[in-house]
């Protein structure tokens, strides 16, 4: 059997991935929120919403797995 490559991802790229991942699942979770609760607003409010809360969901996630990694390097 062939031997797999495990390839070693930076610490940029893992937190590039970690942020993508919260980018999908959070717009697809506060579009739900929004369709609940702005149900009787336009419709145009809940593309605002969820773009707005996935923007914060990826920027955060992005700042919390680069933070964390710089604390392991501390150790």
């Amino acid at each position: 059997m062939p031997e797999s490559k495990k390839s070693k991802l930076t610490p940029q790229e893992q937190a590039q991935s970690v942020a993508y991942i919260a980018l999908f699942i959070g717009f697809f979770a506060a579009y739900l929120w929004a369709e609940a609760f702005l149900a009787l607003r336009p419709h145009p409010y809940h593309w605002l919403t969820a773009f707005g809360i996935a923007a914060a969901a990826g920027g955060l996630a992005y700042g919390v797995v680069l933070w964390q990694q710089k604390r392991r390097e501390g150790r």
